[in-house]
């Protein structure tokens, strides 16, 4: 999982897109990718993943 996420930030397509938004720079790209590699070494490091679909009901007529 990590190295998946850390490829996010690690392309330059991706890289040169937020930078050119100005959402982020190069630089705290790099800082976010080195975090994703860090966390994934760490024995103790934990991740979930959930998962839901919301279903709702009306009782009003829509037509």
């Amino acid at each position: 999982m990590a190295g998946f996420e850390r490829s996010w930030f690690e392309a330059p397509e991706t890289v040169d897109y937020v930078v050119h938004l100005g959402i982020s720079t190069a630089e705290e790209m790099a800082q976010i990718s080195e975090g994703w590699k860090e966390w994934s070494e760490d024995r103790s490091a934990v991740a979930t993943d959930v998962w839901f679909t919301a279903v709702a009901r009306t009782t009003e007529d829509r037509t």
